[in-house]
């Protein structure tokens, strides 16, 4: 079973248009970590903690950079 983190990332993603090699160095992971993850590998706490920090921050965030 996928991982439904990977899921709820790429949905998010895309619905603030964001593609991975533009979020992968913006919050410090690699484009490879990112892909792995949204494909259902598990990562690590630190990781995680920047992909939550990230789906809850408002919209214009990235836009604004």
């Amino acid at each position: 079973m996928p991982n439904p983190l990977g899921r709820m990332l790429r949905l998010y993603r895309a619905h603030r248009e964001v593609t991975v090699r533009e979020l992968a160095p913006s919050i410090g992971i690699s484009i490879a970590t990112l892909s792995r993850i949204e494909r259902g590998a598990e990562c690590d706490v630190p990781t995680f903690l920047k992909l939550v920090s990230w789906m809850r921050a408002p919209e214009s965030k990235e836009r604004a950079a």
